[in-house]
């Protein structure tokens, strides 16, 4: 009597000399058997962005339409400032810094949001940057010499580096007349740090995380800022920390 032989490959069975079609899902099983398991990746990227708004309401240039806590109709013509040091934290992982230094203009999109990478895989909960730069970053020169830096430029007089912020526009004074006001930070003590706690998970590239900032904060919370007082601060350091304190709770989740 002869025995029967089978030989089988990833896509049929030979018996005999005569060779049998397998169904495609064997053909897939077969195959995907020889592969070793997929190698998921350990650093991930985040696409983070900012929105300004003013108490949920979207933010237009030169509209003076905006109430802050002082009681002020006002307006934005400008709006920039320096977000650096951007760093997650998790519990058992690596935190991960951002070592770059972003300049956010909220009247241009472009430069509200930008990718940041290698970020190692895992679970988050704290997310925490800084408004303004470093003393190793602040100092005249220390950022390329393109123009949007030029024009942050601190005044060498006054210690040189960059304005960390400039918020102008205008506002309705106390006789109801249009009157400016240019509230600007700058200087190593006044740098400000913004604490958020988050529930972040990357694993994969590209994933989203959107702040906003709601420009009202900057006016009142903690300190209440009436423009009718208070609108010019460069150089007067008890108001720059006022305006940052108050800024480093402008920001919250989307």
């Amino acid at each position: 009597m002869t025995k029967l032989g089978f030989m089988m490959s990833a896509t049929g069975i030979t018996r005999a000399g005569i060779r049998i079609a397998l169904p495609a899902w064997v053909t897939l099983l077969l195959l995907s058997s020889c592969h070793r398991h997929p190698v998921f990746p350990e650093t991930g990227s985040i696409r983070f962005g900012i929105v300004h708004q003013v108490d949920q309401q979207e933010l237009f240039a030169d509209s003076i339409v905006y109430m802050n806590a002082a009681g002020n109709q006002y307006s934005v013509s400008k709006l920039e400032y320096y977000v650096s040091g951007i760093t997650l934290t998790g519990d058992g992982i690596d935190s991960y810094t951002d070592g770059k230094v972003h300049y956010v203009n909220a009247f241009r999109s472009s430069t509200c949001q930008w990718v940041m990478e290698n970020i190692p895989v895992g679970d988050y909960n704290k997310i925490s940057f800084h408004i303004g730069l470093v003393p190793d970053s602040n100092k005249t020169g220390g950022l390329p010499g393109n123009m949007e830096n030029i024009n942050m430029a601190w005044p060498e007089p006054m210690g040189g580096g960059y304005h960390f912020l400039k918020l102008e526009g205008h506002f309705l004074d106390s006789a109801n007349a249009v009157a400016g006001y240019a509230l600007h930070v700058g200087t190593n003590a006044c740098l400000g740090s913004v604490y958020l706690d988050t529930t972040l998970t990357v694993r994969f590239q590209n994933q989203r995380l959107d702040l906003v900032m709601n420009v009202n904060e900057w006016f009142g919370n903690p300190t209440r800022l009436d423009l009718n007082q208070v609108n010019y601060t460069m150089g007067d350091q008890v108001r720059m920390l006022e305006l940052i304190n108050n800024g480093t709770n402008a920001f919250a989740f989307k």
